[in-house]
């Protein structure tokens, strides 16, 4: 959202949609896999109205299944991405699973880093575009806190950006997720104890700069 109000494009891809999970408010076996697909690709869109990305994709990879998705093809999708939207800066998931150690989150991280190489190389998947070197890959950073479960083993963060602005905007975008509003309370508590911040790793840096550490592009 910060970005785009500095006249940046923003895009996202999103490589499931979450099949496997639970509705909230629904019993267990009352609705199938393809009916919780259905809604959460709805509930997706509203959200990426929300946020505002200009460019949006949503693929059917198996929903807690990434990790055994076929390395070549998911790749070549994620490289096809890249070179449509070429962005100067990549965000993704940390190699831990941005502290949930959530194996989708974590085989995401893998495939994302892996095709952020890829996308810059012209003889790598040359059916799915023109190559485009990417400046900067960033990883989803949590401050360690020691008193909760998700800052174990979560990545170091290199960059604190002030989004506090925005805050209102973040939460109407998860109150979109409505299956998922299980996770309401930690949202919530999330957002308080971040305080206006959000934080990333700085993974891969192709400037030959000095980074600011409050700016993704500086």
């Amino acid at each position: 959202m910060k970005l785009a109000a500095g006249g940046h494009t923003i895009g996202l891809l999103t490589l499931t949609r979450g099949d496997a999970g639970l509705w909230l408010g629904k019993a267990f076996g009352s609705w199938s896999p393809s009916e919780l697909a259905a809604e959460r690709a709805t509930e997706w869109a509203a959200a990426v109205g929300c946020v505002g990305f200009g460019w949006s994709r949503l693929l059917r990879y198996p929903d807690g299944g990434l990790k055994d998705a076929p390395a070549d093809v998911i790749t070549a999708d994620i490289v096809q991405a890249i070179r449509e939207v070429r962005p100067d800066v990549v965000c993704t998931f940390g190699p831990e699973g941005a502290g949930s150690e959530h194996d989708d989150h974590r085989s995401t991280s893998y495939f994302a880093a892996r095709a952020f190489a890829r996308a810059a190389l012209a003889d790598q998947y040359p059916e799915r575009g023109d190559p485009h070197l990417a400046r900067r890959l960033f990883f989803s950073a949590t401050p360690y806190v020691a008193e909760m479960p998700a800052a174990f083993g979560a990545t170091t963060p290199t960059h604190v950006i002030d989004v506090s602005e925005f805050e209102r905007r973040k939460a109407e975008a998860f109150e979109c997720h409505k299956t998922q509003h299980k996770d309401r309370d930690f949202f919530y508590d999330l957002l308080k104890r971040r305080q206006g911040k959000e934080y990333f790793h700085l993974a891969i840096d192709r400037t030959g700069g000095a980074p600011r550490s409050d700016d993704l592009l500086g």
